[in-house]
């Protein structure tokens, strides 16, 4: 838990400035209350923040595992298909260096699309932020 360590109200007594009428007293009242009010909203925010990133990463690590499962499946097909103990694995990594060859070549092709694809996705993260 974030922590504000600096007290109007304490400073300016300290340095003898205010003698505590009632509106000098309200206002620290009102400036301790802001600030708790800040630091209550950061804390929603950083909360937000935390499980947008872990619903990402679980969505992520679930669908990495559902594709290893379907390229393997893949593979092994392959093997039985051609009768062979490495032709389906060969030419499933072939696929995957074919497609990574594509995107390398879309994205070195037209640099705005990465761009636009990082700034999308930090649009949706601020969105789900603030709501």
């Amino acid at each position: 838990m974030i922590e504000i360590i600096i007290k109007p109200k304490k400073i300016f007594l300290a340095l003898g400035l205010f003698k505590k009428p009632k509106i000098v007293e309200n206002l620290y009242d009102y400036i301790d209350v802001q600030l708790e009010l800040l630091k209550l909203d950061t804390e929603e925010k950083i909360a937000r923040l935390s499980i947008i990133f872990l619903e990402l990463g679980l969505t992520v690590v679930f669908l990495g595992i559902f594709l290893l499962f379907v390229n393997l499946a893949l593979a092994f097909y392959l093997n039985t298909y051609f009768n062979n103990l490495y032709i389906g694995f060969a030419l499933v990594a072939f696929g995957h260096l074919f497609v990574l060859g594509i995107l390398l070549f879309v994205i070195k092709r037209s640099p705005q699309t990465l761009k636009k694809l990082v700034q999308g996705f930090f649009q949706y993260i601020m969105k789900r932020i603030v709501k």
